[in-house]
């Protein structure tokens, strides 16, 4: 069984935080259902938001982009923290020079009481499923929210944004043909039940 099958994802919201506690990874594979809980709560008017990842072993550039993205759209308004942070996952977001916009709780002592609050609260976050476009979609948006936060890391991730884009225009053109054929073994189907 893979990682991603493994992952669960779960949210809540107090006191005008969002929280969101990960188990498992937060990767490209596992990160679309997060997308629209922080579209949603930020159109609700909320502008903290807690990411627990207490028992998540591993976030990818992706998963980055995603936060990095809200924390640009909160800026001052709000915050982006994230606690219970294991070193491995801390120097992802410090490498990429972007801890001075995503707070890491390095004594994961700031929010200990809505901590013990919310867990009472929190609903697993049902999974969403992409097709190939939306995927692609995605991880690039993702990427080039990094860059445009930090554009220091162009030169670095051009490869990485060079490739998403042409898999991107090759999803959309597989999702189409697929569609496409669908629709025509629809008609051949319906063909040969009028025979």
């Amino acid at each position: 069984m893979s990682d991603n099958t493994n992952t669960e994802i779960f949210t809540g919201s107090l006191d005008d935080v969002a929280w969101i506690r990960i188990n498992g990874v937060a990767t490209k594979d596992t990160s679309a259902p997060i997308r629209p809980y922080l579209a949603k709560t930020y159109a609700e008017g909320i502008r903290n938001f807690v990411f627990d990842l207490k028992h998540c072993r591993l976030i990818d550039s992706t998963f980055i982009g995603i936060l990095s993205s809200l924390a640009g759209r909160i800026s001052e308004a709000g915050s982006v923290n994230l606690i219970h942070t294991n070193p491995r996952n801390a120097t992802s977001i410090c490498k990429l020079g972007l801890d001075n916009m995503i707070r890491i709780d390095r004594d994961d002592e700031k929010f200990k009481d809505l901590e013990l609050r919310v867990s009472t609260c929190l609903d697993r976050l049902a999974d969403v499923n992409l097709n190939k476009s939306e995927k692609a979609s995605m991880i690039l948006e993702a990427h080039e929210d990094i860059c445009s936060i930090n554009e220091d890391l162009e030169e670095e991730f051009r490869d990485v944004l060079d490739f998403l884009r042409r898999n991107q225009i090759a999803s959309i053109d597989s999702d189409e043909t697929d569609s496409d054929s669908t629709e025509e073994d629809k008609d051949e189907d319906e063909d040969e039940d009028e025979e």
